[in-house]
């Protein structure tokens, strides 16, 4: 899942659920989503330069296990954290 502009959802902008494996989430835009921005439940998932804002959830939520690939963004985002702690995002 590389490449994509998501926005408008009602829900999470790109969802990855459990099950798949060696996901790339990379180079992604989510924004002005109803919950988290990007929304990771597989552990075996790279997450990599990917910006998200405006959503009403976290920017960036991810499972424990998932990789941080860097260069993630996130801000103005309506959760309390901007990105869950295993993944680094500046703002």
């Amino acid at each position: 899942m590389t490449g994509n502009t998501v926005s408008g959802n009602d829900f999470a902008g790109i969802n990855v659920q459990t099950g798949p494996t060696g996901t790339l989430v990379a180079d992604n835009v989510a924004a002005n989503n109803g919950s988290n921005g990007i929304d990771v439940r597989s552990a075996s998932t790279t997450i990599t330069r990917n910006t998200a804002y405006a959503n009403g959830g976290r920017g960036i939520f991810a499972v424990a296990g998932v990789t941080d690939g860097g260069g993630n963004r996130a801000f103005s985002n309506a959760g309390p954290v901007q990105c869950s702690p295993t993944i680094v995002c500046s703002s």
